[in-house]
């Protein structure tokens, strides 16, 4: 007697031998075998198309989760593109409400993959389906955060289109800064966002995946990316803002004009400053005033001048006293600005006032603001028509006789500065958030430059903005070489407008004592107009490691160089005089202290604040070759152990050579 099973589970090849077996089972004579059922291979036939049909309606239903995930993907891709045309309208209320939409949209699409199950398992689509899942989830964390933004701009009370620092009500001002407050909270919760939409892109992986779904997560990784790494430089900033601004408690910035056409080794003669004071959410102090009306009836002050400026300034000194306009000497940024707020208090007591705590100092060129103007174009002010090009020429036109034809006094002879700078902030505010992502590279450009430099007196803030390289500091390198050439103009007006000048250095390190030469090339391209002199007179003074010995003068007398020690460092300094049309070259060798080269050698090359893309020349003689590091976009030329390169003073420079 013939028993014939039926497994319960098989795989498709168990089926077929099932089958054949069924097929070829033997004949019994018309008899039918015990146990036998006629109606068994139909039964089997139904069961297989059972299941079939069973997984053909979990597809089906699982498909069309799909679908509608794919439709409200879309969906919402072009929601949130429109909130985003519109925040960058600076419609952030619409914006916000759109992103918020779009995001709806997205969760949707998260809720219908998420209803996905058998799909997964298939070959290759559970792979496609796997990774739009990872793309979506991306895409959601990254929205969230983008909405966070918006929501928080869309309540600042402000009308983003027109305001400035001035015309703000009060109310509106301290509701503005109690929403500040909440700023650093929303920068960590935005970078924890878009660190969670980063992780869910690295899920995806770069094979037998769709070209669609990868390029969206490199298009998407490559955005959030760069925002997530400019959000942790500057998270530290974000936790310190509501402090620095006075949101918590009041706070008072100094605000310094430095006129770089009239050049000092902090970037040029103090012409103009704005106190401001913010507290209790609001603008309290807020007075713009002419430097030189600071000194009416100073006769002296306690600081003393620098000895150039007492025998070569005749237009600004007073005697043996530093004033308050001259307080720009140090080309240490922090170093000058502790004197100035000294010199701003004292002189400020001296005429009956009694400013509270200077809590910073901010100070700017007139090339910095030419930057805003490149981006804003030609604005009116009053009966000018100001441009990057004229910017200064007009502040000082208007200083010396503009201010009268306008029927103003001499005491309000800056206003044009404030008038501008009200101009300036009602028209960047009119612009879309392009614009203002281009403001902030004007920012950071403005300070790498040091046409923007920053200090201020809390430590924790101050460290801050010196871990950044915005407090226009003299470095301190704990190895190497370095160099810093200033100039600083001595009653030539501002004659700096057409001095061009260079700068050239060779360091030989074939014996045992590297031996350094530096060649200053001046040409006074002035003709003799209104704001320039006959002669232009400035101070040079080169700062080299401590310790190196000068050794010889060229174009001017050895002995008419002055040696000393500043800011750790040895210094060089000398009057050096040019008339217009005509060139000079001094060039000064010194023997380096011997440490300054061991198995490479370092250079660090520091420009001076207020000075505009200064050409430099670096030789670089060695007794074996090197490996070379520099500075970004510098290329160094090499020929056997000697290497140059020629580059521009636009930010600071350093070149790195080593076994």
């Amino acid at each position: 007697m013939l028993e014939r099973k039926i497994p319960i589970s098989y795989d498709e090849n168990e089926l077929e031998e099932a089958f054949n077996q069924e097929e070829k089972a033997p004949e019994n004579d018309g008899f039918m075998p015990i146990g036998h059922k006629p109606k068994q291979k139909r039964t089997r036939y139904l069961v297989i198309a059972a299941i079939l049909a069973i997984l053909f309606v979990i597809s089906a239903k699982e498909s069309i989760h799909v679908q509608r995930a794919l439709n409200a993907t879309e969906i919402g891709k072009n929601t949130i593109t429109q909130g985003v045309a519109e925040m960058s309208d600076l419609r952030f209320a619409e914006g916000h409400v759109r992103v918020a939409a779009g995001l709806g949209h997205l969760k949707e699409a998260r809720e219908n993959i998420d209803q996905v199950y058998f799909l997964r398992i298939i070959p290759g689509l559970g792979r496609q389906i796997k990774a739009a899942d990872s793309l979506i989830a991306a895409s959601i964390s990254a929205t969230e955060g983008l909405s966070y933004v918006s929501d928080w701009v869309s309540e600042l009370p402000i009308d983003m289109k027109g305001e400035t620092i001035t015309s703000v009500d009060p109310l509106v001002s301290q509701k503005t800064f109690e929403k500040l407050v909440e700023f650093p909270s929303l920068v960590l919760k935005v970078d924890d966002l878009f660190n969670q939409t980063l992780e869910s892109l690295n899920e995806i992986p770069d094979t037998f995946v769709s070209n669609d779904i990868l390029e969206a997560r490199d298009i998407l990784g490559l955005q959030v990316g760069m925002v997530h790494q400019a959000l942790a430089d500057y998270i530290p900033i974000a936790e310190a803002l509501p402090h620095i601004t006075g949101a918590t408690e009041k706070k008072n910035y100094l605000w310094i004009l430095m006129n770089n056409d009239e050049l000092r080794p902090t970037g040029g003669y103090i012409s103009a400053y704005a106190l401001t004071g913010f507290g209790s959410g609001k603008l309290q102090t807020f007075v713009v005033d002419n430097s030189r009306n600071l000194d009416t009836g100073i006769g002296s002050t306690s600081k003393v001048a620098p000895q150039p400026i007492q025998k070569y300034d005749s237009d600004h000194n007073r005697g043996t006293s530093l004033l308050f306009h001259d307080s720009s000497w140090s080309p240490d940024f922090p170093t000058a600005a502790k004197e100035m707020v000294e010199l701003f208090v004292e002189q400020m007591q001296k005429q009956g006032t009694s400013p509270d705590a200077i809590d910073g100092v901010v100070a700017i060129t007139p090339t910095f603001i030419g930057k805003f103007l490149d981006i804003t174009g030609p604005v009116e002010v009053g009966q000018y028509t100001v441009t990057a090009g004229n910017v200064a020429d007009i502040l000082e036109i208007d200083s010396h006789r503009g201010f009268r034809e306008r029927g103003l006094t001499e005491q309000d002879r800056k206003q044009l500065i404030f008038d501008l700078g009200n101009v300036l902030l009602k028209t960047l505010g009119k612009r879309g958030v392009s614009e203002w992502i281009t403001l902030s590279s004007v920012f950071e450009a403005g300070m790498n430059e040091k046409h923007l430099m920053i200090f201020h007196t809390d430590e924790k803030v101050q460290s801050h903005v010196r871990d950044h390289g915005w407090d226009g500091s003299v470095a301190q390198p704990t190895s190497g070489d370095f160099l810093m050439v200033t100039d600083a103009n001595l009653g030539s007006f501002k004659s700096d407008i057409g001095i061009k000048r260079s700068v050239d250095y060779s360091v030989d390190l074939r014996s045992q004592t590297p031996k350094a030469t530096l060649t200053i090339e001046y040409q006074n391209k002035n003709s003799l107009i209104w704001k320039t002199r006959p002669t232009y007179t400035t101070y040079l003074q080169v700062y080299v490691p401590k310790g190196a010995v000068l050794t010889k003068a060229t174009g001017i007398g050895l002995s008419r160089v002055t040696v000393g020690e500043e800011l750790a460092k040895s210094t060089y300094g000398m009057i050096v005089q040019i008339p217009i049309g005509r060139k000079k070259t001094i060039t000064l060798e010194y023997d380096l202290p011997k440490d300054v080269a061991g198995d490479g050698y370092n250079l660090y090359v520091q420009k001076q604040p207020g000075t505009v893309n200064v050409p430099l020349v670096v030789d670089v003689k060695s007794p074996r070759s090197l490996n070379i590091q520099a500075t970004a976009g510098t290329q160094i030329r090499e020929n056997g152990t000697r290497y140059t390169t020629a580059t521009t003073l636009t930010t600071d420079q350093s070149f790195g050579f080593s076994l």
